[in-house]
């Protein structure tokens, strides 16, 4: 009973964070436009993409005024393995549209771009959701997390080089909690209270 007690005192005193987010994304490829070949053999349309990206909700700055949309940068990187390449920036940019101006309903867009990966010069790698729905946002706030279902319109996936385009459809999209500092320190505290109480009987 004590030892709860402590625990709730120690859990009271540490200052409340959002946990970093790590999404998970897979598809299949439904587009390849590669006439010079610049491609790996492996990038053909039906071969699979799967990727990842995190941010720090804590550290998410929307440089976007206005309030129909949101815009986010994070130094973190964006990475996709599409059939035998891997792509991968170290830059992310988040942008959310809660209020459509060029069409109607809200979209939420993961993005890299002007990077070189795989010895190719990539102008835009993205991940792009959209729906005709309005109550998916309820504002341009950084989401943390996303049902793939609520979005019927576009679930796409987007890689450009100068002259190749590449276009995939997503079938998965998990957003995953990474453990905080706060609760790793709570459950070692709990983990060698149990060994103390065990090894005293």
């Amino acid at each position: 009973m004590i030892m709860i007690i402590h625990l709730f005192v120690a859990s009271a005193a540490i200052p409340a964070t959002i946990s970093p987010i790590t999404v998970n994304f897979s598809g299949e490829l439904t587009i390849v436009d590669d006439s010079l070949g610049q491609l790996d053999s492996s990038i053909v349309v039906g071969a699979p993409f799967s990727g990842s990206y995190s941010f720090d909700p804590d550290l998410a700055v929307d440089t976007y005024e206005p309030a129909s949309a949101g815009a986010y940068s994070f130094d973190t990187t964006f990475g996709t393995q599409v059939g035998n390449s891997y792509f991968e920036s170290d830059a992310l940019d988040i942008s959310v549209v809660a209020q459509g101006a060029a069409f109607p309903g809200q979209g939420y867009n993961a993005s890299a771009r002007s990077f070189v990966s795989e010895g190719l010069s990539i102008n835009w790698m993205w991940i792009g959701l959209g729906t005709i729905e309005t109550d998916v946002f309820e504002d341009d706030s950084l989401p943390l997390t996303l049902d793939l279902a609520d979005f019927e319109r576009t679930r796409e996936f987007f890689l450009q080089g100068d002259d190749f385009v590449v276009r995939g459809e997503l079938q998965s999209l998990d957003f995953v909690p990474e453990p905080t500092s706060a609760s790793t320190l709570l459950f070692a505290i709990a983990f060698a209270a149990g060994k103390r109480r065990k090894l005293a009987i």
